[in-house]
């Protein structure tokens, strides 16, 4: 019988492995079927960002030793830090802007680079996360 955090990475995995199922499942027959266009790049980046995260998830599961375990922290935060970006830049596509240039990426980017940042250093000033372990994360 599972118990304690056996039980809670086997419920983790029951749910995350069908759910990157289906986001993968949607990209490809979104690139697959769906016309060129501004939109749908936005959309497979959503999508993408949503699966380096789950994959770090699982993968955090799996791994042993503090080094492992807090490079997939910073592999599941890259993907939560783009995850709002490409999110945002999906929104203002889908309301028209047309030619999105650097002027206009690079300023929205800046927080989430600042905050990605401010992860992968943690272990010089444990702001984000003082101690890790493959559960759970002390604040």
């Amino acid at each position: 019988m599972l118990t304690g955090n056996n039980a809670l990475a086997f419920l983790i995995a029951l749910t995350y492995l069908p759910t990157l199922l289906a986001l993968l499942v949607m990209g490809l027959f979104v690139v697959l079927r769906g016309r060129r266009a501004a939109l749908r790049q936005m959309y497979v980046a959503c999508i993408l960002a949503l699966a380096v995260w789950i994959l770090a998830v699982l993968l955090r599961l799996q791994t042993a030793g503090n080094t492992l375990i807090w490079l997939t922290y910073c592999l599941q935060y890259l993907g939560v830090c783009l995850f709002g970006l490409c999110l945002t830049l999906f929104g203002m596509t889908y309301l028209g802007a047309q030619e999105m240039s650097a002027r206009i990426v690079l300023p929205l980017a800046i927080p989430s680079a600042l905050v990605y940042l401010l992860i992968v250093t943690n272990p010089l000033h444990h702001w984000f996360i003082r101690q890790t372990d493959r559960y759970s994360v002390t604040p």
